[in-house]
């Protein structure tokens, strides 16, 4: 049954109002002050209330304290049973908690591991991530804090790696097949065929992937592949086998290694054949695989975060949006996703909007969209084929923007004739004139029989037009503000440990990751805040210091007047 926390409401007998007055200055300059006052009571328990059953039981533990130690945790990179020991013997977790009163804190060693399954239990059923709806409404009153208008966003994309270990396509049809065995033989050892309990020898798979000479494995691969087909056939005439989730995952390896023939025989694949969203582990089946500055199997993140970089001492920045999806999602479905949400969430707003990201999210039509409802996109550079250098650019060429046809080149030259067709850009111009024009040896025309003729589509015109303004200190102003977000991988990396997580599949590690998003963000308001009481104590001192200055100066003059008056 579900109930919220009244965390509010206080002991008369207060464990904190006894403590000396230097022990409490003490927990009100640490993280728990702001943790209390600021964060804990945002959590919004009720989002939460889908969890729990409706019908008189035993309430639940409280949701905000929950949430607010599962960030915690990831700030000090705590087990669950450290988390546990650290509420229990620390009491500034506890004040920053609202539990300092509270003789046993309502969490146990397996509070966590609840509540983890009872969120990835409903996220399967509805498709509804709770954290990451929390953890950006969090965000979001992080930015008012912060006095961050949100008008200035940053993006970049980070690949995570799965915790599953990585396997050679002979181990992987090996594993799959073992743990089909193993689970078959749990259910009931006769379900087992007599030639396949080899499997549960402890020395099989020593003896057959270990040993295995090289001229050996595509003999090998064959022999278990043929193997797994035949599993295949024989458990999915067995409803107790074919509602098994490791016959699930054969199944799966099974189409996607094999070809069937009409002729009702199979072939095996070859490894080219075989795509990047084909099961790459037995133990995450969700894990994908993609080649990106090294090869990758598990799921990429992707990041926005909102900034303000006035101060030239400090930039104020809070991560105000996450996605994580498997490593196949391209940054450009990023960049056409978030601009799609931002334009929904932003449709009364008419100030202008800058995001800066890196050319892997650009695409013409998605910076078309994106201007069209003010969103500037900056990109600090450009992926694909670059021009070259030594022939002018297609930008030199005069287009008219009504008619949409190209009416003069670099030179000056009218074309004979001109037209855009299917996106392309076409104009024919006079091949005498042509032979005497300055640019000949530069221009990108193609020398036809009666005339000269340029051809380049809309969207290469475009690029050209950005490249051309990337150029620009303005652009390049503007740009130079991103390298604040280019820090936010490494960091997920070093201090979060994101590509060892302690999970597998997609939704679990996608809450984990949720959370050290989180935990980057408290930190960040932690010295943000810290840094805007400075400042405002400084400014203050700075403000006494000139009121004290005038006022000597306004004595001072008096005074002098008063000695001239008396001379």
């Amino acid at each position: 049954m579900f109930r919220e926390n009244k965390f509010i409401q206080q002991s008369l007998f207060n464990r904190f109002e006894s403590l000396p007055n230097y022990l409490k200055e003490k927990i009100q300059k640490s993280w728990a002050q702001t943790f209390r006052d600021k964060i804990f009571p945002l959590i919004n328990e009720k989002r939460f209330s889908v969890l729990y059953s409706d019908k008189a039981s035993r309430p639940n533990s409280p949701v905000n304290v929950i949430i607010s130690l599962l960030i915690i945790k990831e700030m000090y990179g705590f087990s669950d049973d450290d988390l546990v020991g650290f509420l229990y013997f620390d009491f500034i977790c506890q004040y920053a908690l609202y539990l300092e009163n509270q003789d046993v804190p309502p969490i146990s060693e397996n509070t966590f591991t609840n509540f983890r399954n009872r969120v990835y239990a409903y996220e399967k059923e509805t498709g509804i991530d709770l954290i990451k709806e929390e953890i950006e409404y969090l965000s979001k009153k992080f930015t008012e804090y912060l006095d961050i208008d949100g008008k200035k966003l940053r993006m970049d994309s980070l690949m995570v790696s799965s915790s599953c270990k990585k396997m050679s396509r002979l181990e992987l049809v090996y594993t799959v097949i073992y743990k089909f065995i193993k689970e078959l033989g749990k259910l009931d050892e006769v379900l087992v065929p007599e030639e396949y309990k080899v499997y549960l020898n402890q020395n099989h798979r020593k003896e057959f992937i270990y040993k295995v000479k090289n001229n050996e494995i595509d003999d090998k691969l064959t022999i278990l592949l043929k193997q797994a087909y035949e599993l295949f056939q024989y458990g999915i005439k067995n409803e107790k086998i074919n509602t098994l989730d490791s016959f699930n995952i054969l199944a799966r390896l099974v189409t996607e290694q094999l070809n069937f023939k009409e002729d009702n025989t199979i072939e095996v694949k070859s490894g080219k054949d075989i795509t990047p969203e084909s099961l790459q582990s037995a133990s995450d089946p969700d894990a994908t695989f993609r080649k990106k500055y090294n090869n990758n199997i598990g799921y990429v993140a992707n990041i926005v975060e909102s900034f303000d970089n006035q101060d030239e001492d400090y930039t104020k920045s809070i991560i105000t949006s996450y996605d994580y999806r498997q490593n196949i999602h391209s940054d450009i479905d990023f960049g056409r996703e978030f601009i799609d949400e931002l334009i929904s969430e932003n449709q009364d707003n008419q100030e202008e909007i800058e995001m800066i990201q890196d050319g892997s999210y650009y695409d013409q039509n998605l910076v078309d969209k994106a201007s069209d409802n003010n969103i500037k996109m900056y990109f600090t550079n450009l992926v694909g084929k670059k021009p070259n250098q030594n022939k002018l650019s297609c930008t030199e060429f005069k287009i008219d923007d009504k008619e949409n046809i190209i009416i003069e080149c670099p030179n000056g030259q009218t074309p004979i004739r001109s037209n855009f067709t299917k996106g392309v850009y076409s104009a024919h111009f006079d091949t005498n004139k042509c032979k005497e024009c300055p640019l000949k040896d530069k221009c990108i025309s193609k020398i036809q029989k009666k005339s000269n003729v340029v051809r380049f589509s809309n969207k290469t015109f475009k690029a050209e037009q950005v490249r051309k303004y990337m150029s620009t200190k303005e652009y390049k102003i503007k740009t130079s503000s991103r390298a604040g977000i280019e820090g936010i991988p490494s960091a997920l990396r070093r201090s979060y440990n994101v590509d060892h997580m302690p999970v597998r599949g997609f939704l679990r590690s996608k809450m984990y990751f949720g959370f050290k998003v989180a935990a980057l963000n408290v930190k960040r308001l932690l010295k943000g805040l810290n840094y805007m009481k400075n400042n405002t104590n400084t400014t203050t001192e700075n403000n006494k210091n000139t009121g004290f200055i005038l006022k000597l100066e306004k004595l001072f003059k008096i005074s002098k007047l008063k000695l001239i008056m008396t001379t």
